[in-house]
């Protein structure tokens, strides 16, 4: 029932707030710090979001931050 409807929507797409956080990641490496400053979330918000970005294959993480994959 509700499988076709999830098998349509691919795993690595970004929510509303993953996409609002995505704009503030350059596709070159974007220190942590700066991000924070952009996105104005907590540490701890910033922190949880990034994973979620990273395990999802839309951003990577390397020396100097983070970046668009």
């Amino acid at each position: 029932k509700n499988n076709k409807i999830d098998a349509k929507i691919p795993k690595n797409t970004p929510n509303a707030d993953q996409t609002m956080l995505l704009r503030h990641i350059d596709f070159e490496a974007t220190p942590f710090d700066l991000i924070l400053e952009r996105s104005r979330l907590t540490h701890m918000e910033l922190s949880t979001q990034l994973l979620e970005l990273e395990l999802q294959s839309l951003i990577l993480r390397g020396p100097g931050g983070y970046s668009k994959a």
